[in-house]
């Protein structure tokens, strides 16, 4: 997706896209398949060229959605252009030391993060308690997954005091 300011802010050219209006602020684009076949060649290319050491680099390819409104009955939902993506950033890599995987889960699915948990564990080699993972869970079901009301816990807890008007 492409990020905007306030609708008005959407060059002229792009209007007759896919928009969502997220806030007064922010206006998202949904990138075609033409967009994402160019971003997944850039991400391959970015991987190939900048990682010091590929063996280290794992891609984790989420094949039901990237994002929170790329799923079924959201407005930016589109698996076609998705594919698009993941088969040149999968076309890209080929014949490199980088591992590519694909996910058969969304990016916010639990069983996609934990996938991805375990990929970086594995690679830091790093031995987890399967005890301290339940006490994880445990402790983050307390938590909400919603954003919005993160920031607010951490607004309300901060000790921080943010001057409501500037002065000149």
């Amino acid at each position: 997706m492409v990020n905007f300011g306030p609708k008005e802010s959407v060059p002229e050219r792009f209007r007759d896209r896919n928009l969502h209006y997220h806030n007064p602020t922010v206006t998202l684009m949904r990138t075609t398949k033409e967009n994402n076949l160019q971003i997944g060649k850039f991400i391959g290319s970015q991987l190939k060229t900048h990682s010091k050491d590929q063996s280290k680099v794992k891609v984790l390819l989420p094949m039901k959605g990237v994002s929170m409104i790329d799923a079924p009955g959201q407005p930016f939902h589109d698996p076609e252009a998705d594919t698009e993506l993941f088969n040149a950033v999968i076309s890209e890599l080929d014949g490199t030391d980088i591992l590519v995987e694909k996910v058969p889960d969304h990016i916010n699915d639990e069983k996609f993060a934990a996938q991805v948990a375990e990929a970086l564990m594995t690679m830091l080699d790093v031995d987890v308690d399967p005890r301290a993972n339940r006490l994880a869970n445990a402790r983050r079901r307390k938590w909400s997954f919603d954003h919005g009301a993160t920031v607010n816990v951490i607004r309300r807890s901060s000790t921080m005091e943010v001057p409501t008007v500037l002065e000149d």
